[in-house]
């Protein structure tokens, strides 16, 4: 995600965010990132990742999407259409991402 995400940071027609599902209490989160010493949309300690997170108190993100599992990923084009919609792994992420991404990209 960070990799993906540090190639698009400055692309303004691609946001990206990791959400933490709410599966776990606020106080859960706050100590993974502090250990992982990553960022939050909420809090921001020193950073190893950049990539902005957000979290999802009672997972309303992913019911609202239609999803039941963790991970989830969402693609969203730029007219709201939801173009990717996967519960669970996904092998070689950063390609996946990538190439779905890079295809949107280039439709008229």
């Amino acid at each position: 995600m960070e990799k993906f995400y540090q190639q698009y940071r400055n692309d303004q027609r691609v946001v990206v965010y990791l959400v933490n599902s709410g599966w776990e209490t606020m106080e859960k989160a706050k100590r993974f990132t502090d250990t992982k010493r990553s960022s939050f949309l909420f809090f921001s300690w020193g950073t190893k990742y950049d990539l902005p997170f957000a979290y999802d108190q009672g997972s309303s993100t992913l019911k609202t999407f239609g999803l039941d599992s963790n991970p989830s990923t969402i693609i969203i084009d730029a007219h709201f259409k939801i173009r990717v919609r996967h519960s669970g792994f996904i092998k070689d992420f950063y390609d996946f991402l990538n190439k779905h991404v890079e295809q949107y990209l280039t439709e008229k």
